[in-house]
């Protein structure tokens, strides 16, 4: 059977509480340097951040009167309420809705770090350098994406399989026992928040009991006793899962784009806005790691089987997962974060002091450049959407207004004025029935019945020569917000131009008196 990892180094005590306390130091950088975006600008330039913030604001009703003409809370329990529960509890207790976010952002950010931290810190029994770097990749492209759920999930699966490891070395007794309920507890609350960090932390626990027992032959009968374990954990959440929540979206599978999907995906650790940046921050990561530990990551001592076969499992399911499936887009690529992750928390090093020093300094210099580049995109949105907050100032509360996105791209806007100004909306008790401007992602927020037809009236991320059905606007609402990245398309003359921003246009409508 594999030998499990234990710490032989010569280090004295002092020097392992010297190399504790720089650790320590560097980890105090590494988060002041990651609060400060979040606390710089006032508004945090994720794509769905706004969107979040509107579906937010309809949860705790700190509206005026007038939104439950257009909107419900659904009642349906669905796998993605992290921030639908966390966040409305953070409101409850006296937050703002907007601090409110802003704080879930944070732990949603802090949750991958965090986790590959202790579960570095686990597996190697040893302080986890390696792990910092998962700062860097914190700040990804779905955490950029708004995808908060995800993030938070992903996250709390690293604790759960970290608390796994632990427990999994406990002879069996009370305490083992006890700590496998209390993980099969926080596996209930992690189906709660997203499914994807469920199945991370359920694909990696049971690839690192394969590892474990690896050679299979042996006749103790480990891994038969370990599995049965594994199941009873599982299957109380399992069952919570066929039983109480809604199962109404399809099952389709989808695969398209296949080998760029896989392509982003790899690269995605790496990215946030600009893809030249991401290939300059992977180039730096793979010299800069493979110059410093480059020999023992390719010495078996530094991948026992518990170690190799979720990392390698794990990516070997990155390459066939489909593209899209139970209406959860980008999934291939989102999993490519959690192969990144758990290869940073389960490679099996001790680092001289030369070598952590050196690692910390690679995933400081990258930390500070995605920071200096998220920082650049966050102060220009924040501008674009206090510019379109303070135009539609100017609407009626109650007022009828459309909306429309244009991209030469095809691809969302930055910054995504559609949310910013759905909410900005909301707030005024206004209605607009823009297919991707709506402040939900199929969580707890829906659009009354009524409105359903009216809400697929009108398209968002519209080339700017696609055709708009002018007269239908012009016809049924009373102002008009039109965004847009570079190019301006042409506009009928019933829109009135009231006031313009940056990427955004406001109208009113003049009505014929025919109509």
């Amino acid at each position: 059977m594999a030998v499990e990892f234990n710490d032989k180094s010569n280090l004295t005590i002092v020097e392992k509480w010297r190399s504790r306390g720089v650790f320590i130091s560097f980890l105090l950088i590494f988060v002041i340097l990651s609060l400060w975006p979040f606390f710089s600008y006032p508004s945090p330039g994720l794509i769905d951040y706004h969107n979040h913030l509107a579906r937010l604001h309809i949860l705790t009703g700190v509206l005026p009167e007038g939104w439950s003409r257009y909107y419900e809370v659904r009642p349906e329990l669905v796998p993605n309420l992290a921030l639908d529960i966390l966040a409305r509890w953070f409101v409850v207790i006296g937050f703002s809705p907007e601090i409110s976010l802003r704080i879930f952002s944070g732990i949603a950010f802090f949750s991958i770090p965090l986790g590959a931290l202790i579960l570095s810190g686990v597996v190697n029994r040893n302080v986890p350098w390696m792990a910092l770097l998962a700062f860097p990749f914190a700040f990804n492209l779905y955490f950029i994406y708004g995808f908060l759920n995800y993030i938070l999930s992903i996250g709390l699966a690293l604790l759960i399989i970290a608390l796994w490891v632990k427990n999994s070395r406990l002879k069996e007794g009370w305490g083992y026992w006890f700590w496998n309920i209390i993980i099969a507890s926080m596996l209930n609350a992690l189906l709660v928040c997203h499914l994807m960090g469920y199945g991370l932390a359920l694909a990696t626990m049971s690839l690192y009991e394969l590892g474990r027992s690896y050679p299979f032959e042996s006749k103790n009968g480990r891994l038969a006793s370990r599995i049965y374990v594994l199941a009873a954990v599982v299957l109380p959440s399992i069952i919570f899962y066929l039983f109480m929540f809604d199962h109404s979206r399809p099952m389709e599978i989808q695969y398209f784009n296949i080998f760029r999907s896989k392509v982003i995906g790899i690269i995605s650790p790496f990215l946030a806005y600009y893809a030249p940046a991401a290939l300059a921050a992977a180039l730096v990561f793979f010299l800069g790691i493979g110059f410093i530990v480059g020999r023992q990551l390719i010495n078996a001592k530094a991948w026992p089987s518990s170690s190799l076969f979720p990392v390698v499992g794990l990516f070997l399911l990155f390459l066939v997962v489909p593209s899209a499936m139970l209406g959860s887009y980008s999934l291939d690529r989102r999993l490519f974060i959690c192969v990144a992750v758990l290869f940073l928390s389960f490679i099996v090093v001790i680092l001289k002091k030369r070598q952590a020093v050196a690692v910390a300094a690679v995933a400081l210099g990258l930390h500070v450049a995605k920071i200096v580049e998220i920082s650049g995109v966050w102060k220009d949105q924040s501008r674009s959407i206090s510019e379109a907050s303070v135009a539609i100032k100017d609407i009626p509360v109650g007022a009828k207004v459309g909306g429309v996105s244009f991209t030469d791209t095809g691809s969302f806007e930055i910054p995504p004025l559609r949310h910013a100004i759905m909410l900005a909306l909301i707030e005024r008790s206004a209605f607009v029935p823009n297919l991707f401007a709506q402040p939900f992602n199929g969580e707890s927020v829906a659009y009354k019945e009524g409105y359903i037809e009216r809400n697929q009236s009108l398209l968002s991320a519209l080339r700017p020569d696609d055709p708009v059905p002018w007269g239908f606007v012009c016809e049924k609402y009373e102002y008009f917000l039109l965004t847009y990245m570079s190019r301006f398309p042409k506009t009928p003359d019933c829109l009135q131009l009231m006031s313009k921003g940056s990427g955004f246009n406001l109208y009113s409508i003049k009505k014929h008196k025919s109509q």
